[in-house]
């Protein structure tokens, strides 16, 4: 019996939403199905790009995000979220 340790996400999206904040990114990882994973992480894409990578090998990822107010004022101000969808 042949045991394989390698992952292989061939064919398969994983949709990312994120949650973008100044300090820190919520990100909730999802394929056709169900919920993969669901964390935060410091404000660094190549930390998220190597997590991907990592851990979902050969994928098609496709991401969308909500850039969130981060300054009190904006807020205040009814500033709105912004929204974007991205393929990577």
């Amino acid at each position: 019996m042949t045991k394989v340790n390698q992952l292989d996400f061939t064919d398969i999206t994983i949709f990312c939403g994120l949650a973008v904040h100044k300090v820190s990114w919520r990100v909730n990882l999802r394929d056709s199905e169900l919920e993969l994973k669901d964390f935060t992480q410091p404000a660094d894409a190549s930390l998220w790009y190597k997590h991907l990578t990592k851990n979902y090998p050969v994928a098609k990822y496709k991401a969308a995000y909500e850039q969130v107010p981060n300054d009190v004022a904006a807020a205040a101000n009814n500033v709105q979220p912004r929204y974007c969808k991205c393929s990577c």
